[in-house]
């Protein structure tokens, strides 16, 4: 009479069953599965164990005698149930272990890879009775193998550095970022700058790339840690004849005024049918920073379309129209008036008085013009909305004719030391 089972021992039979392969049960292949890395492809350069799965399923009583693996039809890897694998195209010889720790009728990569590697690859598994197969696509992506080199630079800044490098032994010196040049009575300055010191310089180069990236250049957000919208900065292609390729354009101009505030200039690298993405933009650089970044007043270019006459000095534009003070320091002063026969119109909605003057300020990190006082400069005034203030128009009131039909209003903008830098 047999000993019956208790509870554990009976379980572990009934599991044994359940697991091993049963007599009858076909020959099959299960999957074909990259291990290795977080994505479904390998990447040159990435120090990666990938191993190639082909797991399969065969009757208990049928066991596996041989496994090949083929790349586009040609046999590419053997391995025999009483012997060792062997690599069977002489291209790819070193670039499997061929004594790998387990699982040897599997593809084992060894580094460094090749991209050659990537293709259509076919699972055949052989038993005394039956054989099947199966196919998987291996892609092999090679994009960074090499550096990425890429400028972003003011062309002002280029032409200044160049000047003063070819300059003559007097010791002239490259002028200031905005240039101010002095007024008729020596007594203010008047406004002036540039355009090439407010055009950025652009370059890009790429290693080659294989398989063909898709190359997208233009708006890079730091909120959405990529491009966002794209320039058209002469992008070209190159096919190498191994198929890889290359990117590049040279000195491509933006004008700052084009690019929003805290974005920069950059490129998205993306490989089809992968979920490869790299984003590449020039180093920080604090010239071009403050150039797209610095704030200011606004430049009350509306009122002037508006017939408003200002007059500004001892200030300086920014390259978005915005006012700063010529030395970042002090105050810039801005004088409005109307031309002759003209009056200063408001809204309908809006109500105020030119007769008595009026006088605004901006200081470092305010939001805009506010309303000052001379006699409590320390008092902080309401802000002032640009678009409240008048538009001149043909015609002469009682009040303003008696003050000979010209109105004038002093702008006082009280800016602190240094860069106006704002993210």
């Amino acid at each position: 009479m047999g000993v019956p089972l208790g509870p554990a021992p009976l379980f572990a039979c009934l599991l044994a069953a359940l697991l091993l392969p049963r007599a009858g049960w076909s020959l099959e292949i299960q999957q074909i599965s990259l291990d290795g890395g977080a994505e479904k492809f390998m990447e040159v350069g990435a120090k990666v164990p990938y191993v190639l799965n082909c797991d399969f399923r065969t009757p208990y009583d049928d066991p596996v005698k041989e496994v090949m693996w083929t790349r586009y039809g040609k046999p590419f890897y053997k391995w025999m149930a009483n012997g060792n694998p062997t690599v069977l195209d002489a291209n790819f010889l070193g670039m499997l272990d061929t004594d790998p720790p387990k699982d040897p009728h599997n593809l084992h990569f060894k580094p460094p890879l090749h991209y050659q590697l990537g293709g259509n690859y076919d699972c055949y598994v052989y038993t005394a009775a039956a054989s099947v197969n199966a196919s998987y696509y291996l892609r092999v992506i090679d994009a960074d193998s090499g550096p990425y080199n890429v400028s972003v630079e003011s062309l002002g800044k280029i032409k200044k550095e160049e000047a003063e490098a070819n300059s003559t032994s007097d010791g002239a010196s490259a002028q200031n970022q905005y240039q101010v040049s002095p007024s008729d009575d020596d007594s203010d300055t008047d406004v002036s700058f540039a355009n090439e010191d407010c055009t950025l310089v652009w370059s890009l180069s790429t290693p080659p790339i294989y398989p063909r990236p898709n190359v997208t250049c233009g708006h890079y957000s730091f909120d959405h840690q990529d491009v966002v919208q794209r320039l058209p900065a002469g992008l070209t292609l190159h096919k190498y004849p191994n198929g890889s390729w290359t990117a590049s354009f040279y000195r491509t101009h933006v004008q700052v005024a084009s690019l929003p505030k805290n974005h920069r200039l950059g490129c998205s690298i993306r490989i089809p049918n992968t979920t490869y993405k790299k984003v590449v933009r020039a180093p920080d650089d604090l010239w071009v920073e403050s150039l797209i970044d610095t704030g200011g007043c606004p430049g009350l270019l509306d009122i002037q379309e508006g017939g408003v006459i200002v007059d500004i000095t001892d200030g300086s534009y920014t390259c978005r129209g915005d006012v700063l003070p010529a030395d970042r320091t002090g105050r810039a002063l801005a004088s409005l008036s109307c031309p002759d026969g003209h009056r200063a119109m408001f809204a309908e909605n809006q109500k105020g008085s030119w007769n008595g003057g009026l006088e605004l300020s901006c200081v470092e990190n305010d939001l805009g013009w506010r309303h000052y006082y001379p006699d409590n400069p320390t008092r902080l005034g309401d802000l002032v909305d640009p678009t409240t203030l008048p538009v001149c128009v043909p015609g002469v009131s009682g009040a303003e004719a008696s003050a000979g039909s010209v109105w004038s209003l002093t702008l006082a903008v009280t800016l602190a030391l240094g860069w106006l830098v704002r993210p």
